[in-house]
């Protein structure tokens, strides 16, 4: 159960990060977002779970999948307002050895962070048009694909199965 001490740990740690984003998202249900993390082919994914939450009249709503292949594990965290983009911007601006690489999916901007020594990584596919990072990105539509014993190209690809377009509209105000 180590992925869902993880999830629990990232969800505890994002939480402050909540308050100070300027989200404007409109209150949904995650039920309607989970939909949306559909199977994916020679992975076996666990049941589709999220939250919408109201901090301070702010409003963020996500759902998330674990995929687990062997001993491979991917987490796709579909949602609007969710402060891990707050975290990654940071995340890149600090460096830390890991450079971002900027690219698209379907059209959609990308940006992805691999550590080759640990094997794992985050591929973050913005649901908007314009620079997905910054200040305002934050509280923008996001797919998050968290990857561990997977390869950067393996995860970007597995970001391309799910319907973008969809999860775009899904997540509009």
């Amino acid at each position: 159960m180590l992925a869902l001490t993880r999830r629990a740990a990232a969800l505890a740690a994002l939480a402050p990060l909540a308050a100070a984003l300027p989200l404007g998202a409109a209150a949904q249900s995650h039920k309607a977002l989970a939909a949306l993390l559909v199977d994916v082919p020679q992975w076996k994914g666990g049941k589709a779970d999220g939250m919408s939450v109201q901090m301070q009249g702010q409003d963020m709503t996500w759902a998330t999948r674990e995929y687990k292949r062997g001993d491979a594990e991917i987490t796709a965290i579909l949602g609007i307002g969710h402060p891990m983009g707050a975290q990654v911007q940071m995340m890149g601006l600090a460096g830390g050895g890991a450079a971002p690489e900027p690219v698209t999916v379907k059209g959609f901007p990308v940006f992805s962070m691999y550590d080759k020594a640990d094997r794992a990584g985050i591929v973050i596919v913005s649901l908007t048009s314009g620079n997905p990072f910054n200040t305002q990105a934050a509280a923008a539509p996001t797919l998050m694909i968290q990857f561990t014993r997977v390869g950067p190209d393996e995860a970007l690809s597995f970001a391309e199965r799910f319907d973008l377009a969809a999860m775009r509209d899904a997540t509009r105000k």
